[in-house]
């Protein structure tokens, strides 16, 4: 219902008189240029040439109820209106933050004060150009945030936001936008609306009050307690538009420059320190970082990522514990790859690090693109006991749209008894210097190396050695290599395995290794009292064997005649140790000389053992052949 009283002299030089009254019922009320839609509105509205008035109108605004009042500053020409509601901040965030509102739970009063041009507006001489100026202010309690520290909050704190908007009604312009968190956050937007002008934004964190516009792009500077990687990991991928293969949309791609301090830099419950994070883009990111355990640097184009390299030069760290702190699938659901596509070139080196109780002197990895594959130019691991090198090797995708890595490499160690023994024990294994080389695969990146998810195969061999029993497990195996008691093992007496020790000139074979077991066909242990081989497998997780072990004592010095007949088996001997049984005249002859079979089984520091000194031992022309080949390197393409 309107009522409208109208003045309008005809003669004298005045303006025309308006004096009505609006009655509002269920009406709507919207500015579709600016998003804005009031519904269900209700109450009276007094107007008149120069502005509007009331103090009992209400409306539905963003699908929750509102009151409204307004009031005309005739002086200022201007229009006020007071805007009270109760709703999520969620429901005023633009489309461009609309992935915040998953992390906002709650609604809270909001106040919204608006000013705008009065009708008489531009009658004036010397008036600034009308806008609408938008200020909504609210204590945010009632909201839960679950955003990362220092931003998150709980529904019962109060955090208190401002908002400012300076909207111009007319001409090719800009949008000017405010928004402030005491103490935490202060941002400066240039939004350009029907205008050629750049979008610029300024973010200031922490007690740093003073914002800084850019020409355009994003300009972030201040300093924040700290800051958890893990945390804002997910933010930050909701937030990115991207496309396969690591490439991002180019259209999303705005000027950055970054200077922000964090006192304390977090992956999860791993503490990089202190950190200063700068970072420049426009086509391509150049970022570095420098924290008290980890210093990194990036050469990234925006429109190919993968196609930049990263550097990381890291130390005392725990390995470890920093894997741990890698994203990991649900329980019951599907761990999602890490896909080496969308990875860079890089180069990680890490200093006097560990990984859980085993000390890293150092450790480098250098990896290479090509094409969509992670090529392993250089590992190396050095610790106390071990070398570990290669430089053939690859991170890939497979056919089954998951990632792989296979490595050539090789190992050595001088006193490899201490790989295996307790820490502050003595090792079981003196001497023995070890040189390995194998061909391994694994599912993941090469970072994602565990024992139970490893296949592969290699040969190991240990240089001149001894065994000692330290250990009661050990002990007992000793005891079947004491040839000294030679006699009660041909009677298959056990009861008398001594601690003591054997030594070894070589120790070699070859191997396979299977998600965490490791299984041996031909592995021989030659020494100046025995020639002895196994095969079987152990389970390195479950600390189990499963093996059997073939003994033939070396008699050439007492009884030159038998010595001379095992020498003339040549390489047939292994066939002797390793293979089963067939009639011949060499078998039945080495059986006659007291050769001994074992089946060991059971835990490693508890085996359960049996034997049987009349095993046939088999003709070596009749054995099958191993069929485990040479190590033979990767066919990697240069780059």
């Amino acid at each position: 219902k309107l009522d409208v009283p109208l003045d309008a002299p005809v003669f004298e030089k005045k303006g025309v008189s308006v004096d009505g009254l609006v009655n509002l019922h269920q009406n709507t009320f919207a500015i579709p240029d600016y998003d804005q839609t009031f519904t269900r509105l209700q109450g009276q509205v007094h107007f008149d040439e120069v502005g509007v008035q009331t103090d009992k109108a209400t409306a539905d605004y963003r699908g929750e109820p509102i009151t409204i009042k307004a009031v005309t500053d005739r002086r200022a020409q201007l229009i006020r209106l007071s805007l009270q509601q109760t709703n999520s901040p969620q429901a005023f965030l633009p489309q461009a933050l609309q992935g915040l509102g998953a992390y906002m739970s709650g609604k809270t009063p909001i106040t919204t004060q608006l000013e705008l041009p009065a009708f008489t507006f531009g009658n004036g001489k010397g008036q600034c150009k009308a806008s609408l100026q938008l200020q909504a202010s609210s204590q945010l309690q009632g909201i839960d945030i679950r955003l990362p520290a220092p931003f998150g909050k709980t529904a019962q704190t109060a955090l208190p936001l401002t908002v400012k908007l300076n909207i111009p009604f007319e001409g090719a312009t800009y949008w000017d936008a405010i928004i402030n968190i005491p103490s935490l956050l202060n941002v400066r937007a240039r939004l350009p609306h029907n205008s050629p002008l750049k979008t610029a934004i300024g973010v200031a964190m922490g007690e740093q009050a003073k914002v800084d516009l850019p020409t355009e792009g994003v300009a972030i500077k201040g300093q924040l307690p700290t800051v958890d990687i893990l945390q804002w990991r997910e933010l930050a991928a909701a937030g990115t538009t991207s496309h396969e293969n690591g490439k991002k949309d180019k259209s999303a791609v705005v000027p950055l420059q970054l200077d922000l301090g964090v006192g304390d830099l977090r992956l999860g419950q791993q503490s990089f320190g202190t950190a200063q994070i700068n970072a420049r883009s426009s086509d391509i990111l150049q970022a570095n970082l420098r924290t008290t355990y980890l210093n990194a640097d990036a050469h990234l184009p925006l429109a190919n990522l993968a196609s930049g390299r990263v550097n990381i030069a890291a130390h005392s760290l725990d390995l470890e514990q920093l894997s741990k702190q890698l994203p990991q699938a649900p329980k019951g659901k599907a761990q999602t790859d890490l896909s080496p596509v969308s990875i860079p070139s890089m180069r990680i080196t890490c200093q006097q690090c560990r990984k859980g109780d085993m000390p890293l002197d150092s450790l480098t990895l250098d990896m290479n693109k090509v094409h969509n594959d992670l090529y392993i130019r250089a590992l190396e691991i050095r610790q106390p006991f071990l070398t570990v090198l290669a430089n053939q090797g690859r991170w890939y995708q497979g056919a089954d749209g998951h990632s792989y890595t296979e490595l050539a490499l090789t190992a050595h160690s001088a006193t490899p008894g201490y790989l295996w023994a307790d820490k502050g024990s003595e090792p079981a294994l003196r001497g023995g210097a070890l040189t390995a080389n194998a061909r391994l695969l694994w599912a993941g990146a090469p970072f994602a190396f565990a024992l139970e998810n490893i296949k592969g195969e290699g040969h190991v061999s240990l240089g001149k050695g001894s065994l000692t029993a330290v250990e009661p497990g050990i002990g007992r195996l000793l005891g079947l290599l004491d040839v000294s008691r030679l006699s009660s093992r041909l009677a298959m007496d056990f009861h008398d395995m001594t601690d003591k020790g054997v030594s070894f000139d070589t120790i070699s074979g070859h191997f396979q290794l299977d998600q965490g077991v490791l299984s041996t066909q031909d592995t021989l242990i030659k020494a100046p009292i025995l020639v002895a081989g196994i095969h079987g497998s152990a389970d390195l997780k479950q600390k189990t064997l499963d093996q059997t072990l073939t003994l033939i004592p070396n008699l050439r010095s007492t009884l030159p005649v038998i010595g001379t007949a095992l020498a003339g088996l040549g390489g047939g001997l292994a066939a002797v140790l390793f293979n089963a049984a067939t009639e011949s005249a060499p078998e039945e002859a080495v059986k006659s000389w007291g050769a001994l079979r074992y089946r060991i089984t059971g835990p490693w520091d508890d085996p359960l053992i049996n034997g049987s000194s009349s095993n046939p031992i088999p003709d070596p022309a009749n054995s099958p052949k191993s069929n485990l080949a040479p190590v033979k390197p990767l066919d990697i393409p240069p780059g």
